[in-house]
Parts: structure tokens; C-alpha cells; sequence
């Protein structure tokens, strides 16, 4: 988190997932984060899900699908360290235009 927010302003957004309940993880966020519950079942609000496609698409890229973890792990830290910032930033700057869709009922037309 403070790599991301120097100022320790960031915000941990909770998705319910059930390895982010756990109480060691549980604990660890309420020391180093402030911690945001958001709805679960709502990955149009979530801008770490519209990222996934954009690592799948990166894995498409490789010549040969990695053997093991520590294959998918390299390829998919090197797929992170090429991703445009700005890439990064229009994940973000949709967002109102998702809650708007998601409001509406119009979820799923929401996308990038």
C-alpha cells in the first residue's frame, strides 16, 4: 500500500472474498490500511477485475504456456511491469461511468 500511496492514503478494497476474511489477513489490513467493504458479486465496481483481462491478454503473448507456478509467476510478473500506467489510470477513470451502469441496472453493459 505505501509503495502505491506514499502519503499512507490508500484505500484496501474488500471484495468478500473468502481468503481476505481470514483473520490473519483480516488483521494485518485493519493495522496497515484503511478497508473499504464493498458488495460481493460486484466486479464491474472492482478495477483489480478488468485488470485480470488485461494479464490474460498479456498471457496470450507467450510462445508457451508456463509448466508451473513459478513459470505463471514470472510470466505474469513481467506481463505487470509492461502495463502502461495510462492503461492503469483508465481503469480508474471509468469507474463513475460503472457505478452509473451498475445504478441503472446495466450491468452488464458496463466495460472499458
Amino acid at each position: 500500500m505505501l509503495f502505491c500511496y506514499l502519503h499512507g492514503n490508500g484505500v484496501f478494497q474488500q471484495d468478500n472474498c473468502a481468503s481476505h476474511k481470514f483473520r490473519l489477513a483480516t488483521s494485518w489490513l485493519d493495522e496497515h490500511s484503511f478497508v473499504t467493504n464493498w458488495p460481493s458479486g460486484s466486479s464491474d465496481l472492482n478495477p483489480v477485475e478488468h485488470l485480470w483481462d488485461v494479464l490474460e491478454q498479456g498471457g496470450k503473448g507467450y510462445y508457451t504456456a508456463p509448466m508451473n507456478f513459478t513459470e505463471l509467476w514470472i510470466a505474469l510478473a513481467n506481463i505487470w511491469q509492461v502495463i502502461p500506467v495510462e492503461s492503469l489510470q483508465k481503469l480508474v477513470e471509468y469507474m463513475p461511468r460503472r457505478v452509473t451502469d451498475v445504478i441503472k441496472g446495466r450491468e452488464s453493459s458496463t466495460h472499458c
